[in-house]
């Protein structure tokens, strides 16, 4: 029996050792990335936004408001200690009054702030196949809409997150990585019907989970 209850310890401490270890690894590789800064120099915006279609594309289309709250000024992504405490920014003219347009873009195409630092849980993948015109409409709108004075929270990821992210398992935590940062602006589609935008509204949309 004692020789049971002494293998029993073992096994249990090396199984506790190597989640620790593997926890440390995670933690580790994460901050690492995200302490990166990127240069991507920010998009140039020639056509003029409306902010009636932007907001259309925020609240409906690209659903924004899922993350950034309905008012934009900061939703909840995530609470919870195993995945995290993830939140989106707020992005109303109280944040981003100094900021110019072409920044705002940075943030959706790259995934990048204006500093360079790169952005959690951000779906630059989806994003940076946006059109210029979608762009420019979407940045009417964030424009537009009344500035909420309300400091954006601190972006914890859990266990989960890390581990996952280690694993490769989870790109869309640090996207910045993965999208192409040389593509150009998509083609404005027509709105038709098709497999044309079908397959614009999937690249703007659907690539980052399917």
């Amino acid at each position: 029996m004692k020789r049971i209850i002494k293998w029993t310890g073992i096994v249990l401490g090396s199984v506790v050792a190597l989640a620790l270890a593997l926890f440390a690894a995670a933690t580790i590789n994460l901050n690492t990335h995200l302490a990166k800064r990127y240069d991507y120099p920010a998009p140039k915006l020639t056509k003029k936004g409306d902010v009636a279609r932007g907001k259309y594309l925020v609240t409906i289309r690209h659903a924004c408001v899922e993350c950034h709250g309905d008012d934009l000024g900061g939703g909840t992504v995530v609470e919870d200690p195993g995945a995290g405490y993830v939140y989106g920014a707020n992005i109303t003219p109280a944040m981003l009054k100094d900021w110019k347009d072409e920044e705002i873009v940075r943030v959706l195409r790259h995934g990048v702030s204006r500093d360079g630092r790169p952005l959690v849980v951000m779906p630059a993948a989806e994003y940076t196949n946006l059109c210029e015109q979608d762009n420019a409409d979407i940045v009417a709108y964030v424009r537009a809409v009344p500035a909420v004075d309300k400091p954006n929270r601190t972006i914890t990821a859990g266990p989960a997150i890390k581990i996952f992210y280690l694993l490769g398992k989870a790109p869309f935590v640090v996207t910045a990585e993965s999208v192409n940062h040389d593509a150009p602006y998509t083609p404005k589609p027509k709105e038709l019907a098709d497999a044309a935008f079908g397959r614009y509204l999937y690249d703007a949309m659907c690539l980052g989970c399917h």
